[in-house]
């Protein structure tokens, strides 16, 4: 949105000399000091630029872009929040999984000791085996053959 506005301000520069809408709206000389590395445009930049076309009039032929550029930076602000809650949901989402696996393995072994009290250490043994991580190395693979 932010480079149509500029090609629009240079067009309308173009078409009504003396006028410097370009230069009023982009007073640094162009829009890449509000686009990101990424080729994207912040929500305060749109803003910022929004305000400038607001400066130049109700009635000017850029006035229509005004409303535009706040849509997309409420769009972006959205975007960023959405993106914020579902990074907050993944995180307490792994939490939660964590616990999980530390609770059953806790309640394994409560399992394994009250066995062992109960039937002695080889029979313990058999009925809850002592699980071992898996190697996803690679690095055993090929030993023992």
């Amino acid at each position: 949105m932010i480079r149509t506005t500029a090609e629009r301000a240079k067009q309308h520069d173009r078409e009504v000399p003396g006028e410097s809408a370009f230069a009023r709206v982009f007073p640094e000389g162009g829009y890449s000091a509000f686009i990101g590395s990424n080729g994207a445009a912040s929500a305060t930049s749109c803003r910022i630029i929004s305000a400038r076309i607001g400066e130049l009039g109700a009635n000017h032929p850029l006035a229509s872009l005004q409303a535009d550029l706040e849509a997309c930076a409420v769009a972006i602000d959205e975007t960023h929040k959405h993106l914020a809650d579902t990074l907050r949901a993944r995180k307490l989402a792994e939490a939660e999984d964590e616990l999980a696996q530390a609770a059953l393995r806790r309640s394994y072994e409560d399992n394994w000791l009250d066995a062992q009290k109960k039937f002695g250490k080889s029979i313990a043994e058999r009925l809850f085996p002592r699980i071992r991580k898996a190697d996803t190395s690679g690095e055993n693979e090929g030993e023992g053959t």
